[in-house]
């Protein structure tokens, strides 16, 4: 499948507090003739378990991030690659940056081809979907379970509750 997005998150910094936006400027503008992308999954976000990261290498330079997949596409990629399929033919169709001001942002747009199809996405989907059903499942006869275990202890200490009441009603006979 063929797609093709702008970058998101490029207004935020890298954890090592460099500013995404000045890596594009530097790296990306005017000319990103050279550049290699790549994409890393970050399924330990916090914000989204399916982020995948994107990351631009010059030819003497180590891959640095410039932001993310949309999440909305992210859903779809991140679990294809997870299931090892491949990303190919990664290249940036697109940079803007702005000229009227220092701390807008600028946009860069990206291609990329997965070996994947649409069905390959919602045979995996269904997968997880009938996963997590039987998983609810399970919960829910254990739950039941422990209520029904729990509701016949109550029973029994009721009953012995009440027998060692009627014994101390009960007239002493001498």
């Amino acid at each position: 499948m063929l797609y093709t997005f702008e970058v998101a998150g490029i207004s935020h910094k890298n954890t090592d507090g460099e500013p995404r936006r000045e890596i594009v400027i530097d790296n990306l503008h005017p000319d990103f003739s050279g550049i290699e992308v790549s994409f890393r999954r970050h399924s330990g976000n916090r914000s989204d378990k399916n982020a995948v990261g994107v990351y631009i290498e010059g030819k003497n330079t180590e891959p640095v991030m410039i932001g993310f997949l949309p999440r909305d596409l992210a859903k779809d990629v991140s679990p294809m690659m997870k299931l090892g399929h491949v990303v190919d033919d990664i290249k940036i169709t697109r940079v803007w940056v702005p000229s009227y001001s220092d701390v807008a942002t600028p946009v860069v747009v990206i291609s990329f081809d997965g070996d994947w199809t649409r069905n390959d996405i919602n045979n995996y989907k269904k997968q997880v979907s009938e996963e997590r059903k039987l998983a609810r499942s399970r919960r829910i006869d254990v739950n039941a379970n422990t209520q029904h275990t729990e509701i016949k202890n109550k029973k029994s200490h009721l009953n012995i509750f009440s027998r060692l009441f009627s014994f101390l009603k009960s007239p002493i006979k001498k």
